[in-house]
């Protein structure tokens, strides 16, 4: 059996300070000018977490980026977001981060076309080509039943693909456009 060395922390310090110091101590920096932390855990959307505890005293998280941030930079303000110039999740240097809202964070994936939208999204089960053709088929006189089973999806997916509320950004180019 292994031998686990239970981890002390002295109780006279708050278990915040336990957090920065196993924070600091697992920073590293790469070639690329980021910085990730050793000493922290994956998470599964692609942010690390340095984490504490268990027993009576509960388990204490925080992910690295915020810890650097307020770390380096000061307190986050209530509604903002610590956000990445670098767009590499488990970045921790200072100099890649700063403050936003959810909007603002939103607009930035937008801007360098992060998001997964259209056939990109790893939901899809249609691409744009057959979107484009979906736009065509609506123009005859198929029902969207028809059509849907023709691209294997839903009636409703077809009718939210034909009024604009599902791919949108295509809607815009290819059907909004054409009536302007």
């Amino acid at each position: 059996m292994p031998n686990l060395r239970l981890v002390r922390y002295d109780d006279s310090v708050p278990m915040e300070q336990h957090l920065l110091r196993k924070f600091l101590a697992g920073i590293r920096k790469l070639e690329s000018g980021c910085w990730v932390c050793d000493t922290a855990f994956p998470m599964d959307h692609g942010y690390s977490e340095v984490k504490i505890g268990r027993g009576k005293r509960g388990v204490f998280r925080q992910t690295v980026h915020v810890m650097s941030y307020q770390h380096y930079k000061g307190p986050i303000p209530d509604g903002m977001l610590v956000c990445h110039s670098c767009d590499f999740r488990p970045c921790c240097n200072p100099d890649h981060l700063f403050l936003g809202t959810y909007l603002d964070n939103q607009g930035d994936m937008a801007e360098k076309d992060r998001v997964a939208f259209g056939e990109r999204h790893y939901r899809a089960k249609l691409t744009e080509a057959d979107v484009i053709l979906i736009y065509q088929l609506g123009k005859t006189k198929l029902l969207h039943r028809e059509i849907a089973e023709r691209f294997g999806v839903s009636r409703s997916r077809i009718g939210t693909i034909l009024n604009g509320t599902d791919w949108t950004r295509l809607y815009e180019q290819h059907v909004v456009s054409a009536h302007v």
